[in-house]
């Protein structure tokens, strides 16, 4: 399973500028940033290993062909999180970000990569990673989830 949403920063001023945000952003496209949000969350069982490779190749060709409004247009950027239920290095996640001699501009990049996560945010475009953390948050060693959220900061950059 995956969601996503198109996502825009409506009459985006110029650095150090303010500018006014309309409601409805029909008519003011020359200022706007547009990007995508895809969140999934992959089979758990050991043995849908294929299932997960197949349902990376679909997120990924989904992603790559909402990345362009025409080919005139600017990439737009894309970030995808989730819980993959892998790892990096497995299978799936080569399917997004390729491997160390890889060099398609349509793969993804990991901010950060650990060995030991099963949950990622991939992102692609003009972008800059600005802070990563995995949150150890708790209340007297009671966690919220059994995962440890990650956060990631990132800057759209000028097209």
């Amino acid at each position: 399973m995956v969601s996503w949403a198109r996502f825009a920063i409506i009459n985006r001023p110029a650095d150090g500028k303010s500018g006014p945000y309309p409601q409805d952003y029909r008519g003011h496209w020359e200022n706007t940033q547009e990007f995508y949000v895809f969140n999934t969350h992959y089979f758990n069982r050991r043995d849908q290993s294929l299932a997960r490779i197949n349902a990376s190749k679909l997120i990924l060709e989904r992603i790559n062909a909402l990345k362009r409004f025409g080919e005139w247009s600017d990439e737009r950027p894309v970030f995808l999180m989730g819980d993959f239920n892998c790892r990096p290095g497995s299978a799936p996640y080569k399917v997004f970000v390729g491997d160390e001699n890889s060099s398609d501009p349509d793969l993804l990049k990991n901010p950060f990569e650990d060995p030991k996560e099963i949950d990622w945010i991939l992102y692609k475009g003009a972008l800059q990673v600005l802070k990563y953390e995995e949150v150890d948050y708790n209340v007297d060693g009671a966690y919220p989830s059994d995962h440890k959220p990650i956060y990631v900061e990132f800057e759209i950059l000028d097209k």
